[in-house]
C-alpha cells in the first residue's frame, strides 16, 4: 500500500478569531517589552547613593526685623529702628552699623527694617523725606534712617549716616 500525500487543508479562521490572535500577538510583544525595559533599568542604571546624614534644620523667625507698619508696637519702652534699603549698594554698611551699636554694652534694642519689602514701599519718598514726622502715616524715608521710638511714638528721626553714627555712639 502506498501512501498518499496529503495535502494539507488550511484551516478557515473567522475574522473574529483572527482579532484576538493578533490582540493576543501585540499583547505578548507588549509585555516581553516591559519587562525587558525593567531588566534593563535594574541591572544597568545605578542608583545614586543617598547621603541619609543631611541635618535638617527648622526655620527661625528673626524678631530683630520689622515693617514700617508694625516698627511702633515693639514691647520695648526704647529702641532703634535702622531703615535702609537692602539692595542697596550699601546694605552692608548701613548693616555693620547696626551691628556694632548691638555689640556695645548697656545698649537700646535695634530693629532693621528693609525698605525693599513691598510692605515698605509706600513709604519710600517720591521727592523729599519727613523728618518731622511723628507717626507711620507721615513717614516718607529716604535712602538711610534712623528712629528711635519711645513710648510708641517717633521720638529722633536721623538720616545722615554720620548723625546716625553719632548718636548710636560709633
Amino acid at each position: 500500500m502506498k501512501k498518499k500525500k496529503r495535502l494539507k487543508e488550511p484551516k478557515y479562521e473567522t475574522d473574529e478569531q483572527q482579532e484576538i490572535r493578533r490582540f493576543v500577538i501585540i499583547l505578548v510583544v507588549v509585555v516581553v517589552l516591559i519587562f525587558g525595559m525593567y531588566l534593563i533599568t535594574k541591572y544597568i542604571v545605578k542608583k545614586p547613593k543617598v547621603d541619609i546624614t543631611e541635618e535638617v534644620t527648622a526655620g527661625e523667625i528673626d524678631y530683630s526685623i520689622v515693617t514700617v507698619g508694625t516698627m511702633l508696637n515693639k514691647p520695648e519702652k526704647e529702641y532703634y529702628v535702622i531703615i535702609y534699603n537692602g539692595e542697596s549698594n550699601k546694605a552692608a554698611e548701613y548693616s555693620s552699623i547696626a551691628n556694632k551699636y548691638s555689640q556695645k554694652t548697656n545698649t537700646l534694642p535695634i530693629y532693621y527694617c528693609d525698605l525693599n519689602n513691598a510692605l515698605n514701599a509706600r513709604y519710600i519718598a517720591k521727592d523729599n523725606t519727613n523728618p518731622n514726622a511723628k507717626n507711620i502715616e507721615e513717614l516718607s524715608l529716604g535712602e538711610l534712617t534712623l528712629i528711635k521710638v519711645s513710648n510708641g511714638k517717633i521720638n529722633k528721626y536721623i538720616e545722615n549716616e554720620a548723625a546716625i553714627n553719632k548718636e548710636l555712639g560709633i
